[in-house]
């Protein structure tokens, strides 16, 4: 395991990046994660947090739950799909309780899952069809991670499928339009052109073309007026080309292989809702561990029988969720971005030479959208 620290450039800012080169990311990482299993190790990280003498109710929570999640992500590599989401589920719940203790530095009071299946939708439709409810409880284990992770609270109950978050996550975002071929996406990936005095991001005009209306899809976004100037086709339209603000709040997410990608946002009672991955990932977890937990006569069939494709899909889901989890806690431990490569994707170097008429469409479109704001 190889480690370079680098800086990226995010609207003007420098942003911690580490890339680890290896060939076995999942060892490498565990590695990292279960140095946090050991009570010196959590007791010097709380100190950092000027915790200097934890409670050991705490350190012992910790520790239990972080090499708990090692081994139930370790079990769920030898299951079959008949089990592997349960084990799956389990590991990653031990493991955001774990990680979001150390980050608040507090024992979370996780009374259940904070989440239901509803259960008129098992049997209709696709596995991805399924409904869950996000429960907005206080003590609710979905509720305590996505404050800790995110920053805010969830606020009220809200109803999702399953297929609203297979769309969300980037990594499967191909295979998500292959299986779900009339559904779309809530992921836009970036291609990344770096220059000598500046870098731009863009957008390719098929990877839009499922979306209808482009600047309805943009202002569900959240933080993309904020972040971006306006928007600019290309000389050719062949992409659309974002120019990050100067000083501006980074958004978007990255793929394990270090693509950026644009999230939609879910409206749900009137309010965007954008989760982060982690909770992206567990909510995928929680359904599929509850089919498979209590409605063996639907999972079970499926597992069996499927004709459509869907359960290669919900493997592909598993193995990225095994793979991501971890990186994804570890980045929020160290507050940098970890990549576990060989190769990162997404980013082009170009030439310094720089359109200068694309430059001065650029100037023209922004003076014109700020005086329209005006």
């Amino acid at each position: 395991m190889f480690l370079f620290g680098v800086g990226e450039e995010v609207g003007g800012m420098r942003k911690n990046v580490q890339q680890i080169f290896t060939e076995n990311a999942e060892v490498d990482q565990w590695q990292l994660m279960r140095q946090f299993a050991y009570s010196a190790n959590i007791k010097r990280f709380l100190s950092t947090k000027g915790i200097d003498s934890p409670d050991e109710k705490l350190v012992e929570s910790i520790a239990g739950t972080i090499e708990q999640a090692y081994e139930y992500f370790i079990a769920s590599k030898s299951a079959t799909i008949n089990i592997s989401p349960l084990l799956m589920y389990y590991g990653a719940s031990n493991l955001l309780y774990g990680v979001c203790c150390l980050i608040s530095s507090r024992r979370l009071q996780i009374e259940s899952h904070g989440m239901s299946i509803d259960n008129a939708s098992v049997s209709k439709g696709t596995i991805a069809d399924t409904i869950f409810v996000l429960q907005n409880i206080k003590n609710g284990a979905l509720e305590n991670f996505y404050e800790v992770i995110q920053r805010q609270t969830l606020s009220q109950k809200t109803s999702w499928t399953l297929l609203e978050v297979f769309g969300s996550i980037p990594d499967l975002r191909e295979d998500f339009e292959n299986c779900y071929a009339n559904a779309v996406p809530f992921t836009i990936p970036l291609q990344m052109i770096k220059r000598k005095k500046d870098s731009v991001e863009t957008v390719s005009k098929d990877a839009l073309m499922r979306f209808g209306d482009l600047y309805t899809v943009l202002r569900n976004i959240e933080g993309f007026d904020s972040s971006y100037l306006a928007p600019q086709w290309s000389t050719q339209e062949t992409h659309l080309i974002l120019r990050k603000r100067l000083g501006c709040h980074e958004i978007g997410e990255f793929s394990t292989s270090g693509q950026k990608f644009l999230q939609i946002g879910h409206r749900k009672n009137g309010k965007l809702i954008t989760p982060a991955l982690p909770i992206l990932l567990l909510m995928g977890l929680y359904v599929l561990a509850t089919l498979s937990r209590y409605h063996s006569h639907i999972w079970s069939p499926f597992v069996r029988n499927d004709t459509t494709g869907e359960r290669l899909f919900i493997e592909k889901f598993l193995t990225l969720a095994r793979r991501a989890i971890p990186n994804l806690m570890l980045n929020e431990l160290m507050e940098k971005r970890l990549i576990f490569m060989n190769e990162q994707q997404g980013i082009i170097q170009e030439p310094d030479e720089q359109d200068q008429e694309e430059i001065r469409n650029l100037i023209r479109e922004e003076i014109k959208h700020q005086s329209e704001r005006e």
